[in-house]
């Protein structure tokens, strides 16, 4: 019976310090500390997610304007950026010249996955799309659909 008392004579005076904003010694070290370095791991793994997004934007966004200027350029250059970026080898994207709208596409699309404090692997997508115009003189008259003019 004492053993039960005194268990909750000791909550109770936990959750009155903790209710007061007196967080002090072995309660702070306990409870919050874990918790805040979870929020930090997690912060971390959201931040490289990120890292990875931009860099796809960056590598196929380069792939297609460096396509643009040289066809056989754009893969050669979107592989290399991405390598650069995350150093990793190869890159999961494509590259397409399309000449019968005078531009270059390049796209690319790839998982990536955190284990996470034990909850399972997180899987997250990275992919980018991008088109550039191509930037060289064509003859004749612009080349225009119904959705307007692509010169």
């Amino acid at each position: 019976m004492y053993v039960k008392s005194h268990l909750k004579r000791c909550l109770k005076r936990m959750m009155r310090s903790a209710e007061s904003g007196g967080v002090e010694g072995s309660f702070a070290d306990i409870i919050y500390m874990p918790v805040l370095i979870a929020l930090l791991l997690f912060g971390l793994v959201m931040a490289m997610v990120g890292f990875w997004r931009v860099g796809a934007s960056y590598a196929t966004q380069r792939g297609a304007q460096a396509g643009a200027v040289e066809p056989s350029n754009g893969s050669t250059v979107q592989t290399s950026s991405w390598q650069g970026w995350t150093n990793t080898n190869g890159a999961p994207g494509n590259y397409v010249v399309d000449p019968q709208i005078r531009s270059s596409h390049a796209s690319m699309n790839t998982q990536v996955t955190f284990e996470y404090m034990g909850l399972g692997p997180w899987q997250f997508s990275i992919g980018a799309q991008s088109r550039s115009r191509s930037e060289r003189f064509y003859p004749g008259s612009p080349m225009c659909t119904s959705s307007g003019c692509d010169d």
